[in-house]
């Protein structure tokens, strides 16, 4: 292979892993490109997917809460009892229950990346005239009480249960992954993607769910907001949404609602006491704290569709780059191994060049001259003598021409190498005349002086001396 082969093949060689040397590099090194992840926490696998670590503001929402409510229709009148239907979604927007006033108790659970809300709205039983007079224009599938419970004297626990959890935009905010209601017609798990809940500054959340179910899709808004320093009472109103009847949202009614923090002892005293003060059947009071029998909780696949714990983060972080100044010293240093391979490789061609010039020249001085000057006393006169012999214009300087016919007396030229490259002696080719001479030529100015010959003549002794004794 030539010199400029060799160069050729590394430079390509280089220019090939140029850039997969610059994408191989892991982000956090010192030598590559800033990971993502480092400005941008979506992309960062090591921050938090705990709710409450990503925004603290959730810790006063976490826990007991009893509340007072008044509840109004959809023209802001105070809301009243009515039929509820199995197969009439018409007449299951209300219960057969005192809904004007009424006493709710909230549990907020957070657990790492999820949190549970579930709602116990405790509804007092129906007035008598309602009950009186409703039986005039019920249907077979109508009730005026659900089962276990009479109108009038019986109250209701209406269990409803919310589940959210952080996403992978790791911005604090949660996320509505679905929830479930004991309601008759409505009972179980509804998964639902359609739901958000965010804090606002330090004293009020925002919550909003949708669900689909019944023939529509049911929207709820609530707007939280702390009314004291310690966080520890707090105001909200309630809208609820409906779409059954078109592509419109309606409104069904409001609900407007005073709250205070309980301690668990106290929320499950309280609760146990309203269940009691309402008259609610055995049969219809739920364990507290809530349990997920009867399907009324999302399964883990539920939860893995978007707890970024369990599922994967469509964040991924980019495979990182070497950094410019790196990569320019990366190419600088192969530039400098590429030159100083092949300078090498130069040097090393051109030590053997000289070695085998050294032996094709010798070949030919001990065919054309008296080489008994190698062996005998050397003397100014002597090596003069030989010079003379292929100075044959007298002017004491070898000409190029001088050299070539002695080197070259009755060769013929080959277009080929052919000149020791298989241990045998050849002729000479225009080519390899032309490095002899450069050889030969120690300055270069064309021709060869006395003391440029003498200098051959001692550097490749111990070639002549062979040559001469191959000649014996």
């Amino acid at each position: 292979m030539k010199y400029s082969n060799i160069s050729l093949a590394l430079a390509i060689l280089m220019a090939n892993n140029k850039n997969k040397v610059a994408k191989a590099a892991d982000c956090k090194k010192w030598y590559s490109t800033p990971c993502l992840g480092d400005t941008d926490i979506r992309y960062d696998r090591g921050y938090t997917n705990n709710i409450i670590e990503q925004n603290p503001n959730w810790s006063s929402l976490q826990g007991f809460w009893r509340t007072k409510d008044l509840s109004f229709d959809n023209d802001f009148k105070p809301m009243v009892p009515s039929v509820f239907s199995l197969v009439d979604t018409t007449k299951s927007r209300g219960i057969p229950y005192t809904r004007e006033s009424f006493t709710s108790f909230y549990n907020f659970t957070f657990d790492g990346s999820r949190l549970i809300k579930s709602v116990a709205n405790v509804f007092p039983p129906a007035p008598q005239d309602f009950c009186d007079n409703a039986t005039a224009d019920m249907q077979p599938d109508d009730l005026l009480a659900f089962p276990g419970g009479t109108c009038g004297e019986t109250g209701y626990v209406s269990l409803g249960r919310y589940f959210f959890t952080s996403s992978h935009e790791k911005n604090g905010n949660l996320g509505l992954i679905g929830g479930s209601t004991t309601t008759l017609a409505f009972k179980g798990f509804f998964a639902s993607d359609e739901g958000l809940s965010y804090t606002v500054g330090e004293d009020a959340v925002y919550t909003n769910e949708e669900f689909s179910f019944g023939g529509g899709t049911v929207a709820t808004t609530t707007i939280l907001t702390f009314t004291n320093k310690d966080k520890t009472k707090a105001s909200s109103t309630y809208d609820n949404w409906n779409s059954a009847f078109g592509d419109t949202y309606f409104l069904i009614g409001s609900t407007r609602s005073s709250l205070e923090k309980l301690s668990e002892e106290e929320f499950i005293d309280s609760i146990q006491q309203e269940f009691d003060a309402q008259n609610v059947p055995a049969a219809n009071r739920p364990a507290i704290p809530a349990t997920c029998d009867g399907g009324v909780c999302p399964a883990e696949d539920d939860w893995c569709k978007h707890d970024p714990n369990c599922s994967v983060s469509p964040y991924q972080e980019p495979e990182a780059k070497l950094k410019g100044g790196v990569v320019g010293g990366i190419v600088a240093a192969c530039a400098v191994v590429v030159i100083a391979a092949s300078f090498a490789y130069y040097r090393w061609r051109l030590a053997k060049e000289e070695k085998r010039v050294r032996r094709v020249v010798a070949v030919k001085i001990a065919q054309k001259l008296d080489l008994s000057i190698l062996t005998n006393e050397i003397t100014a006169e002597s090596i003069q003598r030989e010079f003379k012999c292929i100075d044959t214009s007298g002017d004491g300087l070898l000409q190029k021409d001088e050299v070539k016919a002695f080197l070259m007396q009755g060769e013929t030229v080959k277009s080929k190498r052919n000149l020791l490259d298989d241990g045998s002696e050849g002729h000479i080719t225009e080519q390899e005349f032309e490095t002899i001479f450069s050889i030969l030529d120690v300055d270069g100015n064309g021709d060869l002086s006395f003391v440029e010959f003498v200098t051959f003549l001692n550097e490749c002794k111990n070639e002549l001396q062979k040559a001469n004794a191959d000649q014996a």
